[in-house]
């Protein structure tokens, strides 16, 4: 990977990135959507996918938060699981899971930080610990 682009990741990229040394080769996107969720139900995600931009090559990572004090993550597993019904799981690693949406040119990478909730955090605290 290009010098550049290691250094900025190591300073502000949230710390799955690391996770993505494997990342399919074959995949590839034209357009990326970024959602962090708690508490939602998949009525969103199913709206994405019936949208134009999901017969685009798109990739919506979707980054299923829960912070340390919330002990029900009841919510957060149905929107997950709902998620991973959507298609076949093409790729897993750890806390990542990519997958390829049927019946549409849409990918979605699940970032789970609601299982193991000891370590969970939500999207931006490796941006607040880095610029800190």
């Amino acid at each position: 990977m290009n010098k550049a682009i290691n250094k900025y990741l190591t300073q502000y990229a949230e710390s799955e990135v690391e996770l993505l040394v494997d990342f399919p080769a074959k995949c590839s996107f034209e357009h990326v959507v970024v959602i962090p969720a708690y508490k939602e139900s998949d009525a969103f995600v199913k709206r994405f996918i019936q949208s134009d931009l999901s017969n685009k090559n798109a990739l919506l990572v979707l980054v299923i938060n829960q912070p340390t004090t919330e002990l029900n993550s009841e919510m957060q597993n149905a929107l997950h699981q709902s998620v991973l019904s959507l298609g076949e799981k093409i790729w897993h690693q750890e806390i990542l899971s990519l997958v390829k949406v049927t019946r549409c040119e849409t990918h979605i990478l699940l970032v789970d930080r609601f299982s193991n909730n000891e370590s969970t955090h939500t999207v931006g605290d490796d941006y607040h610990r880095h610029s800190a």
